[in-house]
């Protein structure tokens, strides 16, 4: 099913007001890394989703098209850049009230969590699921892989070993990270440090956030410890891993992506931020705010650059890979700047790291 955005509109009036927990930024690493330098990247609004609707992950097809999942309510939906005007509705899971992290491990066949969490009464412990949708087929397939039962709240996904069937997801509440083994459909935890962990005296109940693995490293997010990490991975994909090691600091890090030179673009959902983290070179470790800025309203026609930016990944086709495609929730989880529809956004960066980096 399609919807244009003329229709898409006329929705509005149904939709409701969410309210999300006021987020009191914890103190445990005042010192940001530094230096933290601003370059304004504008991007270009894509698609606007109806007010109140909160775009949370997405996966892109082999074909360039984004597969992207709701958090206000457990569908996924289609943006195909051929046809930027509308989205196409592809399932919902009634049975559930959000869906979020997804991955591929292989060409079409996509992995997603379900579970009930919203921005009014946060999340509902033992709820949570693992689900396939195969995109191989004229009638796009969805089946549940696995409940999760031990599991309080399911966020970023990332697959481990497409031949071991394995992926890994992060429990943003426990604070950890489980691994889940699709052909046996069973899952244990494979990762569990400190860095992973909801900060202390936080009124947000978020420890680690977006994961995803480069170079046999886990990278991730710890939104109320403000922290960007990676730990490198046993070759056998155990349980076993090296130290924690800090990137960077001061980042109320949501979901990222890593570019092909190992830099990281970090969405920094209720900070309305989106940061670049160089990762290699004698520049390594700096940071750089790319659009939005902590306390002001950046605009383009009037709306801020990122409102709520939820997962950002660079698209997989020769004419497109140096675009970024960010997904936003609108500023659901903290409207300072007023809520307006979930957006897919694009940033140019070709060029921009020379610009930057001289």
């Amino acid at each position: 099913m399609r919807f244009s955005i003329s229709i898409i509109a006329s929705l509005l009036l149904l939709t409701s007001t969410y309210a999300f927990p006021t987020i009191n930024k914890p103190k445990q690493h005042p010192t940001r890394s530094t230096p933290i330098t601003t370059h304004t990247l504008p991007p270009t609004l894509l698609y606007q989703f109806p007010n109140n609707t909160w775009l949370e992950n997405f996966a892109i097809r082999p074909n360039g098209q984004l597969l992207i999942t709701l958090i206000t309510t457990p569908e996924i939906y289609l943006w195909d850049p051929l046809s930027p005007s509308e989205v196409t509705h592809i399932t919902t899971l009634p049975s559930y009230v959000s869906l979020l992290g997804i991955a591929s491990p292989i060409p079409d066949i996509y992995y997603f969590v379900a579970g009930n969490w919203t921005s009014a009464a946060g999340t509902v412990p033992g709820t949570y699921a693992i689900w396939k949708l195969d995109m191989r087929v004229s009638s796009p397939k969805v089946v549940k892989i696995l409940d999760m039962p031990k599991a309080q709240f399911l966020n970023g996904l990332d697959v481990l070993s497409p031949s071991d069937g394995t992926l890994l997801v992060a429990d943003s509440v426990l604070g950890l990270v489980w691994k889940i083994n699709i052909f046996t459909r069973t899952y244990d935890v494979f990762i569990d440090v400190p860095e992973m962990k909801i900060a202390v005296n936080s009124t947000l109940q978020l420890g680690i956030n977006g994961i995803h693995i480069f170079q046999n490293a886990l990278y991730f997010t710890s939104m109320t410890q403000e922290l960007y990490c990676r730990i490198s991975l046993n070759p056998t994909h155990n349980s076993s891993h090296g130290a924690v090691e800090t990137l960077a600091t001061g980042i109320f890090g949501d979901d990222f992506t890593i570019d092909r030179f190992g830099n990281s673009w970090i969405t920094q959902d209720p900070m309305d931020l989106m940061t670049l983290v160089i990762g290699e070179g004698s520049r390594k470790g700096e940071v750089f705010t790319l659009a939005g800025r902590e306390g002001t309203k950046v605009t383009q026609s009037g709306v801020p650059y990122v409102v709520g930016a939820t997962r950002a990944a660079f698209g997989v086709l020769e004419e497109d890979e140096d675009v970024l495609y960010v997904v936003t929730n609108g500023g659901i989880a903290a409207a300072k700047n007023g809520v307006v529809g979930g957006e897919i956004l694009s940033f140019d960066t070709a060029g921009f790291l020379n610009q930057i980096l001289g």
